[in-house]
């Protein structure tokens, strides 16, 4: 399977996940039910709960080395440059994807709400 990653040839980015939220929801918002929108604006819960999560993660990384000191050998799995890029790599999609999904999670609600203005706006139909 191909990745496409290459962005000198695609205008979308590298295929990711936070690249691929909002084509995906830009191609469906049409066919979603308030239901589904109503869904996809509760997902802010989950990309907080992630983002505090990495925030805990990291913190506890920068105690271990700060308390490791540069003349002390190392413990831990972040001996080689390799090891440090990996996480901060991870990180970076984490957060990455978490902010693809507070923008999903946005744009759903404000969808949802222009239905609902949408709906109060226009007549109700005549009885016959």
């Amino acid at each position: 399977m191909a990745i496409a990653n290459d962005t000198g040839t695609n205008p979308r980015g590298y295929a990711t996940a936070a690249n691929a939220l909002p084509l995906l929801l830009e191609k469906a918002k049409d066919t979603l039910s308030d239901a589904d929108l109503e869904w996809l604006a509760s997902t802010d819960e989950q990309a907080l709960c992630e983002l505090g999560q990495l925030a805990a993660t990291l913190e506890k990384i920068g105690l271990l080395a700060s308390c490791e000191g540069n003349d002390k050998p190392r413990s831990g799995c972040l001996e080689s440059g390799d090891a440090v890029a990996g996480v901060l790599f991870l990180a970076s999609n984490v957060i990455a994807n978490a902010q693809a999904t507070l923008e999903i999670s946005r744009d759903a609600d404000f969808m949802l709400s222009e239905r609902i203005k949408a709906a109060a706006r226009s007549p109700e139909p005549e009885a016959q």
